[in-house]
């Protein structure tokens, strides 16, 4: 039997107004990832959140041989934070967003 797969992918960015103008580290800015699929072996799925009070949440799901659930958390340094933002700055992924956005919804 083929089972069908279907990928999500999620990407959830907030930045304040005038984040690409010059940098301000109280600012709050969350992150989350989520890339997942339905198949086989059921919703697996890889996450991870970045919370504007520095907390990292990671979670991977995966049931293959019977596998469990993968859940961790951890408080990331305004450093990590920082260059998470200039490193989604420099990708302009923002601005391919806010196209794919546009496009869809009008």
């Amino acid at each position: 039997m083929i089972v069908p797969v279907v990928n999500k992918i999620l990407l959830s960015v907030v930045l304040p107004p005038g984040v690409m103008g010059p940098r301000d580290e109280d600012e709050e800015f969350y992150l989350r990832y989520y890339v997942g699929h339905k198949g086989k072996f059921g919703h697996e799925f890889l996450e991870f959140e970045f919370r504007p009070d520095g907390k990292l949440r990671y979670a991977n799901n995966s049931n293959y041989k019977n596998d469990t659930m993968i859940r961790k958390e951890v408080y990331v340094s305004n450093a990590v934070v920082s260059e998470l933002k200039r490193i989604i700055e420099d990708s302009e992924i923002m601005k391919v967003c806010c196209f794919i956005g546009s496009f869809l919804f009008g």
